[in-house]
């Protein structure tokens, strides 16, 4: 079975952030983690606690993402608990948080855990490889030039000397 990543929304995108990365919203967390080799190894959940106001997000804007919402005046810790004790592999969960009592919770359910600041740094890591390697490979050939002698055997050609 896959691994499924599931994200505590709130905890990572309210952590202390390092300042090249500004706020973090959680359709950018989405964007971002949907770009991320977790994405390509299996599900990828993200984890909201209560209900989506009337101008958040009701979806994840990015494929290979899930946006959920604990539910009106619920946390998402619990619904993550759930999450990971549904599975019938809970050792292939990984639960990113760095709430305590919630890392508990997910190892006495067999789950794995990471802290915020650990994804948070993968994600930055692997944005900035992606950022070089399009500033490495250029995004559209460079027009040829013409040699001095060339030049001047066209402007003969078309009368303008």
């Amino acid at each position: 079975m896959a691994i499924a990543l599931i994200i505590d929304a709130y905890n990572v995108t309210r952590s202390d952030l390092p300042t090249a990365l500004g706020e973090l919203s959680v359709a950018r967390l989405c964007v971002m983690l949907s770009e991320s080799a977790w994405a390509r190894r299996g599900r990828v959940v993200v984890v909201c606690d209560g209900a989506p106001t009337a101008l958040g997000l009701l979806e994840s804007p990015a494929a290979g993402v899930v946006l959920s919402y604990a539910g009106h005046g619920r946390k998402a810790d619990d619904l993550i608990e759930k999450l990971v004790g549904a599975e019938r592999t809970p050792s292939q969960c990984v639960v990113v948080t760095s709430d305590r009592k919630l890392r508990h919770r997910v190892k006495d359910a067999g789950g794995k855990t990471i802290k915020s600041a650990e994804l948070v740094a993968e994600l930055l890591e692997q944005h900035r490889q992606q950022r070089d390697a399009q500033k490495q490979s250029p995004s559209s050939p460079k027009p040829r030039t013409l040699s001095e002698d060339q030049t001047r055997r066209w402007m003969r050609e078309f009368g303008v000397e």
